[in-house]
């Protein structure tokens, strides 16, 4: 029986379909046989993230009679990918007869690993519906305030329909370690107060510039920047995927999960928050707040290990390098201004008049004498090989 992990977002723009495509290659490297299944209804998000132009869709399966077999694309760089486009919406008004062979076809994803379900962004009939059935959802949040409460909405409405698997959460574009530890606090600190709902930290994914350039390429971050931090990080969470195992999950065949799932898009589902007096706002205010992270905070988002890695991931992303090399700048700048100080000093005790003042000044030893030779260059590098030793 596959491990079925339901992969959401609260709202769209948050990195969801690009983490479900490479967090499936990295399991798949893993000598796991994963299946990536297209559900973002309409948009077919992996068919343009890949490039891929695929003969059959979800849709010729459910309206066409395909089989299986020939909507599946076959080993892209090792995974199996069901491409969705339009269909989706179809399933849910099948007849009986026709629901029951495509839970047939469906029997046959049985022989996967992992199956990931890469949803639509947002709170939807479908998107909902693919949540209820899984027994894992894993929701992609980033430190953005929208980001946030939206999730946050998302969250609300599967807990006000009654879902009761495993809830597990994503932190991606984020600019820190401690801008992520601050996010997931926040949203995990409203979800457990006002919903009553456990999270747990899956992982962090870091600003990087390299995914911009794999989306432009067409092809996964992993192929095209395997060392990239958020190459890394992905791989990160890939294994903590691997090692946390299903254990304390029940087990479920695939049958079970589209019974699951016709269920749901069959009934009338709560799709809008109950509307208490204030607790909305209140709920909003805490997840965007600006406040240091839960201090009973345990369940913090896993930091990455940097060691041994050609590119580390580390608590600040690998391209950002402008602060260090500014911070240095204005320290040389401090030491130069310092040093001209104390040479004006220098040059104006010297060229007094007779008669002004004393020619040496107390407490300036090594500053008077008959020539003072201006080379800042020198006197910079004697200064810093003296601070060295």
């Amino acid at each position: 029986m596959p491990r079925v992990i339901t992969i959401t977002s609260g709202k769209g723009g948050v990195g969801k379909t690009n983490i479900s495509l490479n967090l499936a290659l990295h399991l798949a490297s893993q000598e796991k046989k994963t299946c990536l299944f297209d559900a973002d209804l309409g948009l077919a998000n992996i068919n343009i993230l890949l490039g891929l132009q695929p003969e059959y869709t979800l849709k010729d399966l459910v309206l066409e009679g395909r089989d299986l077999q020939d909507i599946l694309i076959k080993d892209y760089e090792g995974i199996d990918i069901l491409p969705g486009s339009s269909g989706v919406e179809e399933l849910a008004n099948l007849g009986e007869e026709q629901t029951a062979d495509l839970t047939k076809s469906f029997a046959k994803l049985e022989e996967y690993d992992f199956l990931l379900f890469d949803t639509s962004a947002g709170i939807s009939k479908n998107v909902v519906s693919f949540c209820l059935a899984a027994l894992e959802v894993v929701v992609i949040i980033t430190p953005e305030p929208t980001s946030l409460t939206d999730a946050y909405s998302l969250v609300k409405v599967l807990s006000m329909n009654g879902y009761q698997g495993k809830l597990s959460v994503i932190i991606n574009q984020c600019k820190d370690f401690a801008v992520a530890k601050s996010a997931y606090a926040k949203f995990r600190g409203a979800i457990q107060k006002y919903l009553g709902v456990q999270v747990h930290a899956l992982g962090v994914v870091f600003e990087d510039r390299n995914v911009v350039k794999a989306v432009k390429e067409q092809r996964p971050l992993l192929l095209v920047s395997p060392n990239s931090t958020a190459s890394q990080c992905i791989r990160k969470i890939g294994q903590k995927l691997l090692e946390g195992g299903e254990e304390d999950l029940p087990e479920m065949e695939m049958a079970g999960f589209w019974k699951r799932w016709w269920s749901a898009m069959r009934s009338p589902l709560r799709l809008k928050e109950n509307k208490q007096p204030g607790e909305k706002a209140k709920a909003a205010q805490e997840v965007q707040a600006q406040q240091e992270p839960l201090k009973q905070e345990s369940d913090n988002p896993p930091e990455v290990d940097d060691s041994g890695r050609e590119e580390a991931v580390s608590k600040e992303p690998a391209q950002d390098t402008t602060e260090p090399i500014i911070n240095q700048l204005a320290k040389s700048l401090a030491t130069v201004s310092e040093e001209l100080r104390l040479i004006r000093n220098a040059l104006e005790r010297n060229g007094r008049p007779k008669g002004m003042g004393n020619e040496h000044v107390a407490g300036r030893v090594g500053l008077r004498g008959p020539k003072i030779k201006l080379d800042l260059d020198g006197f910079l590098r004697a200064r810093e090989a003296g601070n060295s030793k």
